[in-house]
């Protein structure tokens, strides 16, 4: 290890005029010159991990990367998303379910289970249209029976014709998945449906979906929380029972923990459970399975855990993470806000957030989890640990605290990695909340150096200033020989300043931001954690940089104008201007994209040259119509990103080899790759072996991911080392069961030394999976990834310039600043046959296969919900050369076929009676669009709304402009209106009538009734409903005419139904003509009718088979046979077929993830096999994948969503590999660190062959420099002072590779005399009054002193920390003399006190009855007034554990 050096501060005075820090990210040493000693301390944790192999806990099970509706359609989210979290389990919507527009397991499983995922699970109850199911025992057996389980078994069986199963393997994920136990059924979720008995209706679900699929899984109870929801009188204990005396035991046990305190109650839930399972009477159980003794429990899962507010902030989710790792059970993130983000981790459609990035660094651990104790509480301070020997790696992650955190390490040396070492590497990165749709692209690292192992074979690791939102990841390696032991360089992952802070003006103001759904955000504490921002407001942050350079601001922000998330029709979102100026200069315009809704942040970055000091800038809302509580500003993170007034380097990153995930894939448990160290000339800990031994297609070799700001081609070079010739294969995209993705193979050359090969690839925008196998036995040391400069292989089509001549009348294009161009295709309608399409051709050199970045956008939504928002994606087919293979349907023909007459059409509570809105048309027997039963003022027939009491006296609501109809007990719905003036422009489905004080007037059912007079022939009525309150029930329609038959429809809420009549024999009224009676009735509280069409029947005597959504229709014996579909019914009477291509390898379809605005237009890249040169490429939307919505607790939605493809912006296409790689100019990268206590800095970003730079240093007051290293070489002595800058300087020239400048500040060493003389002075100070936590901080740093005083010689490191630890323990020592009581007011265990508390002088215990406390002698505690109150021990929670030694009474509980 190096000997440390010294250079004096002296005269040098201020900051560089010109300093910048050449690292990641900006030291922490700019701008945060510590606080001494005296100062007031951050509040203190310590996290204690036990490393000892003997008392591992078992192999990592990354059991908590689950989700809950995290997948939205196919690979939205991308498979690069999922694939690095090591995802098990996926929770989502039902087959066939129309709660929500998306993720329906038979539509996402194959993306899921691609990902490695081994389970998904579905929420069957979710077929009903709104949560909190009410459907009847009976009614949800028979929809099982008839419509959900068909569907899946027929899925299932198509599934293993495609893939096969693991006895019969036709590829890869057949041989890995057991679709049957894939798939497992939920039939109730958190209680509902249960028809008043839990465990009856349970059987009663087990089997009616074992009588039509034998092969089932289920999983159960799936409860709200632990032991909840049972009906009186039941219990888990009873339901385990009833299972095991019914042989209906669920395949996995599942319940939810929602609430942050369920972190420290889910041992209790995990041992009760355990003592059930213990004590159960397996008897009948065991007779009817032929087994004996007691079963194994089953799979556990907690398929939703965490609250809504901390979904996407990672410094809360690792205690999640951590907590569900201790129990080696599974979890899933929930579903609080909106689907395809994995539950709030993906900010893209393929990129992620800084909670991504936990859950990603989850994923890479590996090895054996070690145990991990905290002096918090499991909701404070906690985290997870691993100890991996095959990698000599260490990881812990670690969160969920503000303050200074320290890390001990204990038993390090018993590990066989670190068995003999004196020193240890140690790097901390940092995770941040970045908002919901902020991307991180990549982690910083905060804390790197070697850290000195102490006498007890430990490791203490103090990492400051931590902050409850953000989350830590510290890796322990084998060291260096060329190391500074005990000084540690320091960056920061930049400097956060709170929009509620900041200087407001012209209206903005700050907000607390509440909002349902409720979302995290930053804050200072104070109550507000935004800044609303109407138009004409200004804000300004005023912020301080230490050194001139050029930095990122990250904006975090909220943008939900023209959102209205519970109303698809009236949702327009829009993307708003702001001005931001610097220091009161020119304001740049910037458009804020929508974020969906206001408290959903994301994240807008720019960038400024900065001068050291203070700075200030002014974000102004310029667009006119604004409202403040629409547009928040939550913070800006402010870095440094580079050297003042240059351009940002481009993208150049080394992957070291060793530190890459070691892929044990398609159902390998070992691997052949491990990390060594015998080769001379490796950088980083190590290099790696075997990747020959296994190659990547037979699950072997090693996986980067690498993370892209620019979709485009780059340089990945490989060093190598190897005797023998031979090739390296480069795998970009490949899943957990899809290997064989080669993007390029490069040779290897045999050799004594190092040596590179580099291929040029494309790499798309986000997350990429990057594998690496060689044939011959080579060592690999490291990856590097580096951008390419704008080439000449890629090809842009626009949009609009694919669109066919004979089209171009039919096709839209719309204007938008967001759009290439200023223009854009808008999404062409979904068609069973001759669909609208784009088409172009594009010429390739070669054949093979390339990439097209397809543009595209999509605001829409479907549906409404309490908070779950419902934004759909969009799908499009790429048909290349007309090869796409689909399932083609013949003889398609309209439901309704032309030159049918249209009788009546009305408009159910129009506002405008003698208009039609577009699209519409009068009937033929029909002059307004709606009227009170009588004669139609020009035709003559008799038609209209009848009132149920024939009360026609009212006046409705009085709007203005309004000419609706109204009478005493329907009314015209009063709310279609602006400031009191009625609207005239609403469409059919919109406007409705509905039944008004039919309760108080005890008329029962509910109903709206019209009648028409018609002539004797056949009839097809088509009648709509609405559900705009969620109080209609399930109403239904009845047709009648005299003495004919009655025709009644199922019971809908929303959507429309077309019931046939025939009058052609009913009796005719005296003029000749029937009366038919069109009445809707529901036993809801109201009922919606919002429109009728009354026409010819276009029956024609064949069965049809109707093909959503609800337009077209095919002869059933033409669909009977088509292969690779299923066709059934979603409900009784209603058609529907799902299209195999849902599970296929290769579909040609493609779903975009939704963008919030139409004028926020993404990019999704799409893989093309492409023949040499002419190549034609066609995208439509074909209507093979279709959704409904709406539908009530009892019944589904039936209401059709019309597919539309999303708008498309433009095309760009690009070879996956050139033949031979691009050759670029050596540029080398300059990564300048330093510790704390000064300022490193160079004069440039990179540096070329032979170049030479520039390093400058400050210390800072009384602080020394006392090491220089450059690539490991001590370069101290080389070090000038510079009169001019007043800085030390140091010249590197002849550069042949990157730069990495460690630069070491330090204090004036402690002699150990001082250490022994402070030492003396407190080396008898007892406790007495002293809080227990700061005690303990300073009887370590005591302990730790006398340590290092009783070695003959320690080195110099040891006296200077030993001092430093000791001072701040004893100015951190805080006296509690005057703490008279403390109460932990409903503390489950008074005995005890959380970390930084403390009893009082008159209290043994934190809660108590009130009466006498021995300490003391004072009476003290809770106080029973009510004379029926008693105490109740054990008996007043929720939950009460065994251990549980709250106070309760029978009038007051704990809440748990």
């Amino acid at each position: 290890m190096e000997r440390c050096k010294k250079i004096a501060r002296g005269a040098a005075a201020g900051l560089l005029s010109a300093a910048v820090l050449m690292s990641s990210m900006l030291t922490t040493s700019f701008g945060q010159m510590r606080a001494s000693a005296a100062e007031v301390r951050n509040p203190q944790a310590t996290l204690t991990v036990d490393l000892d192999p003997a008392v591992n806990t078992g192999d990592i099970v990354h059991g908590a990367a689950g989700f809950l509706y995290g997948v939205s359609s196919e690979d939205v989210p991308t498979t690069n998303t999922i694939v690095p979290l090591k995802s098990k389990i996926l929770v989502t919507k039902g087959a066939l379910g129309t709660e929500h527009p998306y993720g329906d397991a038979l539509d996402v499983a194959k993306t899921f289970l691609e990902s490695g995922g081994e389970q998904v699970q579905m929420y069957n109850s979710n077929y009903y249209g709104v949560f909190g199911v009410t459907a009847t025992i009976e009614q949800y057996c028979d929809d099982l029976k008839n419509y959900i389980c068909p569907a899946v078994v027929a899925w299932k069986e198509a599934w293993k014709e495609e893939h096969g199963t693991p006895e019969a393997p036709k590829d890869n994920i057949g041989a890995r998945i057991d679709i049957d136990e894939a798939i497992v059924y939920v039939p109730i979720n958190e209680g509902t449906p249960n028809g008043g008995n839990f465990q009856n209706a349970w059987k009663s679900f087990y089997d009616a979906i074992k009588s039509v699929d034998k092969n089932a899984s289920l999983a159960g109870p799936n409860s709200a929380g632990y032991g909840t929801q049972f009906t009186s009188g039941q219990s888990n204990k009873s339901f385990v029972q009833f299972c095991a005396d019914n042989n209906c035991m669920p395949d996995v046990i599942t319940w939810h923990e929602l609430q942050t305190n369920c972190l420290n109650d889910m041992s209790w839930h995990m041992d009760d459970f355990r003592n059930i399972w213990e004590s159960t009477d397996w008897s009948k159980y065991n007779e009817a399975n032929g087994t004996e003794g007691i079963p194994e429990i089953p799979q556990i899962c907690f398929n939703e855990y965490a609250e809504m507010d901390y979904c996407g902030v990672p410094g809360r989710l690792v205690n999640w993470i951590a907590r569900i790792e201790d129990e080696k059970v599974t979890g899933c993130l929930p579903f609080w806000h909106q689907a395809n983000n994995l539950n709030d981790l993906a900010s893209g459609a393929n990129e992620g957030n800084g909670a991504w990035w936990l859950y990603k660094w989850y994923g890479d651990m590996s090895g054996t989890t070690q145990p991990v104790s905290t002096s918090t509480n499991y909701d404070g301070l906690y985290g997870v640990s691993t100890m991996d020997e095959a990698k000599k790696l260490s990881t812990t992650l670690l969160g969920g605290f503000t303050g200074d955190i320290t890390v001990q390490l204990n038993n390090v040396t018993a590990t066989s990695t670190f068995a003999d070492a004196e020193v240890v590497h140690v790097s901390v990165q940092e995770t941040m909340f970045t908002g919901f749709h902020g991307t991180a692209y990549e982690t910083p690292t905060i804390l790197e150096g070697a850290y000195p192992v102490n006498d007890d074979g430990s490791v203490t690791v103090k990492i400051p200033d931590t902050l409850f939102g953000n989350a830590y990841n510290v890796t322990v390696t084998q060291a260096s020989g060329d190391e500074i032991v005990g000084l540690a360089l320091r960056s920061s992952s930049g400097d956060v300043y709170e929009a509620e802070d900041a200087g407001l003006s012209g209206g903005a103001f700050a907000s607390s931001a509440g909002t349902n759904p409720s979302y995290y955000m930053s804050n200072n504490g104070s109550g507000d954690r935004a800044v609303g921002m109407p138009s004409g407001s200004s804000m300004t942050y005023t912020i301080n940089v230490p050194a001139d350079g050029k930095y990122k601001l990250d904006f975090n922000y909220g943008n939900g104008v023209g959102s209205a998330r519970n109303d698809m029709y009236i949702h327009d979102t829009v993307n708003v201007k702001q001005t931001f100026a610097l220091d009161g200069g020119d304001p740049q315009t910037v458009i804020m994209e929508s974020t969906l809704f206001q408290t959903i942040t994301g994240t807008k970055t720019l960038y400024y040259d900065l001068t050291a000091g203070e700075h200030q800038i002014t974000v102004t809302t310029a667009d006119s119509g604004v409202d403040g509580n629409l547009l928040f500003h939550d913070f800006v993170r402010v870095s440094y990103a580079g050297v003042y007034g240059q351009e940002l380097p481009a993208f150049n990153k080394v992957y070291e080899a060793e530190l890459a995930d070691v892929n044990r894939l398609l159902g390998n448990t070992d691997s052949t790759v491990s990390t060594e160290t015998s080769l001379e000339g490796y950088s980083g800990g190590g290099y790696v072996m075997g990747l020959s031994d296994r190659a990547v297609t037979e699950g072997g070799g090693i996986r980067n991911t690498v993370v892209v700001e620019e979709s485009g081609l780059y340089n990945i070079t490989l060093r190598y080392q190897s005797s023998q010739a031979g090739e390296a294969s480069i795998y970009v995209g490949n899943t957990a069961i899809t290997l064989d993705r080669v993007n390029k193979t490069v040779s290897l050359q045999a050799g004594d030394g190092w040596q590179e090969v580099t291929a040029s690839v494309y790499l798309q925008k986000g997350i990429n999976v990057v594998d690496l196998d060689t044939t011959v036995p080579a060592a690999l040391d490291y990856m590097r990834v580096r951008a390419l400069p704008a080439q000449d292989s890629s090809t842009t089509i626009e949009a609009e310039d694919a669109i066919p001549e004979e089209l171009e009348g039919s096709i839209q294009v719309a204007e938008s600043d967001g759009a290439s161009g200023g223009k854009y295709v808008v999404g062409m309608k979904g068609a069973y046959q001759d669909a609208d399409y784009l088409e172009f051709t594009y010429n390739a050199p070669e054949a093979g296969k390339y990439q097209m970045q397809a543009f595209h956008s999509n605001e829409d939504l479907a549906g409404s919900h309490g908070y779950n928002i419902k934004a759909i994606d969009k799908y499009a087919v790429v048909d290349v050369n007309g090869n796409y293979e689909y399932p083609r349907f013949e003889g398609i023909v309209p439901v309704k076929p032309e030159g049918l007459t249209t009788y009546y059409f009305v408009d159910c509570g129009d506002h405008g009676v003698s208009t039609v809105t577009k699209g519409d048309d009068f009937g033929r027997n029909n002059s307004v669009t709606d009227q009170i039963y009588g004669k139609d003022a020009e035709t003559g027939y008799s038609w209209g709304v009848v009132d149920p009491k024939g009360d026609y006296d009212t006046e409705g609501p009085g709007l203005e402009s309004d000419t609706g109809v109204y009478t005493e007990y329907t009314w015209a719905s009063e709310y279609d209106q602006v400031n009191n003036v009625a609207q005239d422009d609403l469409d059919k489905e919109t406007t409705f009538r509905y039944a008004r004080g039919q309760d108080t007037a005890g008329i029962t059912p509910r109903e709206v009734t019209y009648k028409f007079e018609l002539d004797p022939g056949k009839y097809d009525v088509e009648v709509g409903m609405s559900n705009t309150w969620g109080n209609a029930g399930s109403p239904i329609v009845t047709l009648s005419a005299g003495e004919v038959e009655d025709v009644v429809s199922e019971p809908y809420s929303s959507g429309s139904k077309t019931l046939t009549i025939d009058l052609t024999d009913a009796t005719p009224e005296d003029n000749g003509r029937v009366v038919l009676t069109v009445k809707g009735t529901t036993a809801g509280d109201t009922l919606q009718m919002t429109y009728i069409i009354i026409t010819d029947s276009a029956d024609d005597g064949k069965e049809y088979f109707i093909l959503p959504p609800g337009e077209e229709k095919i002869p059933v014996e033409n669909i009977k046979d088509v292969e690779g579909i299923y066709t059934g019914e979603l409900a009784d009477g209603v058609d529907w077929f799902i299209d195999y291509r849902n599970m296929k390898n290769d579909s040609g379809r493609y779903f975009f993830l939704n963008t919030f605005s139409d004028d926020t237009f993404r990019e999704k890249t799409i893989t093309l096999d492409l023949q040499k040169g002419e190549n034609t490429i066609r995208i439509y939307n074909d209507n093979s994948w279709n959704v409904t919505f709406g539908g009530t607790q009892s019944f589904p939605g039936l209401e059709y969503l019309t597919n539309y493809a999303p708008n498309f912006d433009k095309f760009v296409i690009t070879p996956m590999a050139l033949n031979s790689a691009v050759e670029l100019e050596e540029e080398y990268t300059i990564d300048v660190a330093s510790t704390e206590y000064g300022i490193a800095s160079a004069n440039q970003n990179t540096v070329g062959e032979n170049g030479e730079y520039t390093v400058s240093m400050i210390p800072a007051e009384g602080k020394e420099i006392v090491n220089v290293l450059v690539n490991g070489a001590d370069r101290t002595d080389d070090i000038v002072f510079d009169e001019a800058s007043g800085a030390y300087q140091l010249k590197i020239s002849g550069v042949s590779e990157d730069q990495k400048v460690q630069v070491y500040f330090s204090k004036p060493n402690t002699s150990k005399d001082s250490l022994k003389n402070l030492y003396n002075e407190y080396k008898d100070l007892e406790k007495g009054t002293y809080s227990t936590a700061s005690w303990d901080l300073f009887d370590a740093a005591r302990s730790k002193a006398e340590s290092v005083l009783n070695k003959d010689e320690p080195q110099q490191w040891e006296i200077n920390n030993a001092y430093d630890e000791l001072l701040a323990g004893i100015n951190g020592l805080k006296d509690i003399e005057n703490l008279v009581y403390f109460v932990d007011c409903g503390d489950h265990d008074p005995a005890t006190v959380t970390y930084g508390d403390d009893f009082g002088l008159y209290n043994s215990v934190t809660d108590q009855m009130y009466g006498v406390d021995d300490k003391a002698g004072y009476s003290w505690g809770v106080l029973m007034i009510d004379p029926r109150e008693e105490e109740t021990p054990g008996e007043g929670g929720q939950v009460s554990g065994p251990e549980d030694k709250a106070v309760y009474t029978n009038l007051s509980l704990i809440h748990i």
